[in-house]
């Protein structure tokens, strides 16, 4: 059974909104959102703009949680510590969870790159917010 742990829940709200504010700047045409809105085929769809970086923080809101949790499990506390759990949740469940669009639904390896790209970022600086004050 895994023991209850306490978790700041309010720097895991700020580790959300870091990682929202992440791709909203990642996919923004400042740096990879025309080739990403190129290369995934995306017109527009029927969730208005709002209700994407809501959904956005609700899915950060869980894997920060999450990260949290790993790194309070495992006594993390300094920045260093905390960018390195996120390199590791983000190697051993990003990359390769992802690598299933590549294989099996035909998309391309630069959609890869960019999307995974993203998850680096933001959860290497979810892990060092979270390790430092969560």
């Amino acid at each position: 059974m895994l023991p209850n742990i306490s978790i700041n829940l309010f720097i895991v709200l700020i580790a959300g909104i870091i990682s929202v504010a992440v791709a909203g700047v990642w996919f923004s045409p400042i740096l990879f959102g025309k080739q990403w809105k190129k290369l995934s085929g995306v017109k527009k769809n029927n969730i208005s703009g709002w209700q994407k970086y809501l959904m956005g923080l609700l899915g950060a809101l869980i894997l920060c949680y999450v990260l949290a949790y790993f790194i309070k499990l495992g006594g993390l506390v300094s920045w260093s510590e905390g960018v390195k759990a996120g390199l590791i949740l983000w190697l051993g469940f990003i990359v390769p969870v992802s690598l299933e669009r590549v294989l099996w639904e035909g998309k391309s390896v630069k959609l890869y790159v960019i999307n995974i790209g993203y998850w680096l970022v933001s959860v290497c600086i979810a892990g060092a917010v979270l390790a430092v004050w969560a």
